[in-house]
């Protein structure tokens, strides 16, 4: 499997491989063992999508940054492989990006995850703006929504799966929009 040149290897190593990591409590190594998820097959697909999908780097970056949220969400939340959720699960995913847990947000310091080629200890999946709460926009959801979709047709293209569960989901209505 070809892999972009902008993922980094740890992604894709075995996960007994993986350094213990302090601070940050998503990063792997995670234990997956009673859930049914190969998390390094998991991530073979998502770096295959990004490799395909590397010609912008704007959108290399979008996309990493959504598949992440949603594939911490989709293994330490529900726990379910990305290849067997459904149209009700993705949609419970949609609703639990307008209001993720605190410990999920970061709200000081630098949200991006690596600074000078070494992981930020601050990095969460969701950055409040300007140190408020933080509030879901238009823009990101139809961003989520828009990144999934292309994510799993790109997965029926490649035989992976039959289905795009989130097909026909639809983008909420904020409450605050800070577009």
């Amino acid at each position: 499997m070809i892999v972009s040149p902008h993922i980094k290897q740890e992604y894709i190593k075995p996960i007994c491989e993986q350094p213990k990591h302090l601070g940050n409590p998503f990063n792997f190594p995670l234990n997956l063992d009673e859930s049914g998820i190969s998390a390094i097959e998991e991530m073979k697909l998502i770096c295959d999508f990004l490799y395909f999908n590397s010609n912008s780097k704007p959108t290399l970056v979008n996309y990493t940054k959504e598949l992440e949220k949603f594939s911490q969400w989709l293994w330490r939340i529900k726990r379910t492989p990305l290849l067997e959720i459904t149209r009700f699960e993705a949609q419970q995913y949609i609703d639990f990006i307008q209001s993720p847990p605190y410990h999920w947000i970061s709200r000081k310091g630098n949200h991006a995850k690596y600074i000078n080629n070494t992981e930020n200890p601050l990095w969460r999946p969701f950055a409040a703006r300007k140190g408020n709460d933080f509030r879901q926009t238009k823009q990101s959801n139809r961003s989520a929504i828009s990144c999934l979709r292309v994510f799993y047709n790109h997965l029926i293209k490649t035989d992976k799966t039959n289905t795009n569960p989130f097909a026909l989901i639809k983008s909420p209505e904020c409450k605050v929009d800070h577009d």
